[in-house]
C-alpha cells in the first residue's frame, strides 16, 4: 500500500546527487532519463490502446484524443508516475530551500483540498484515478527523501534508536490501514 510513497521518497533522495552535476546537466539528465521514457511508453500505450479499440469497435477517435490529453497533463493510467518524478526533480532545486514545516503541511492541505474538488472538474473518464491531489501528496514523500539527504541524516544512526522505529512501524501500520480503508 505504500509503493507509490516509498518510490517517491527514494527518488527524492537523488536531488542532491543531480545537483552536484550542475543545474544546466541536472535538468537535461532529467528530460533524458525520465521525461523521454515517459513520453515514448505513454505514445506506445497510445497506439496499442487506440489500435485494439479502434479495431474492435470499443474505442473511437475521441477515446484517443483524450487519452492523448492524459498525456499532456500526466495522467495516462500507466506511466503517470514518471511524469510526475520528472515534475518534482524539475521544481525541486526552487522549493528544497524552504522549510519542510512550510512545504510538507501546504502540499498536503493542498492534496486534500484537491482531492475534494477535483471530482467536480475532471470526469473519471479523464483522471483515470490518478490526479493532481495525489501528485501533490507524492510530493511530500519526495520533498522529504530530499531533505533527508540535504541535511546529513545518517539513516544508519536513526535506525538504531528502538523507539523511533517502533514508531515507524506503527506510523507505517496506520497509514496502511487507512490507505486499504478510505
Amino acid at each position: 500500500p505504500i509503493r507509490m510513497e516509498l518510490l517517491m521518497l527514494l527518488s527524492g533522495m537523488l536531488v542532491s546527487r543531480g545537483l552536484q552535476k550542475g543545474i544546466e546537466n541536472y535538468h537535461k539528465g532529467k528530460f533524458k532519463s525520465i521525461l523521454y521514457p515517459y513520453l515514448i511508453w505513454s505514445l506506445v500505450m497510445l497506439v496499442l490502446m487506440s489500435a485494439r479499440g479502434l479495431v474492435s469497435g470499443e474505442k473511437d477517435s475521441h477515446d484517443v484524443i483524450v487519452y492523448f490529453f492524459k498525456i499532456i497533463i500526466g495522467v495516462p493510467s500507466v506511466t503517470w508516475f514518471l511524469y510526475w518524478v520528472f515534475v518534482f526533480f524539475i521544481i525541486q532545486p526552487w522549493l528544497r530551500n524552504i522549510t519542510p514545516m512550510l512545504v510538507l503541511p501546504s502540499v498536503l492541505v493542498l492534496s486534500f483540498i484537491l482531492a475534494e474538488i477535483e471530482p467536480l472538474l475532471i470526469s473519471d473518464g479523464l483522471s483515470a484515478g490518478v490526479s493532481f491531489s495525489t501528485a501533490c501528496y507524492c510530493y511530500a514523500f519526495f520533498y522529504l527523501g530530499d531533505y533527508i539527504v540535504k541535511s546529513g541524516v545518517d539513516l544508519s544512526e536513526v535506525v538504531r534508536n528502538k523507539c523511533l522505529v517502533l514508531f515507524s512501524v506503527l506510523s507505517l501500520i496506520s497509514l496502511s490501514f487507512l490507505m486499504n480503508n478510505t
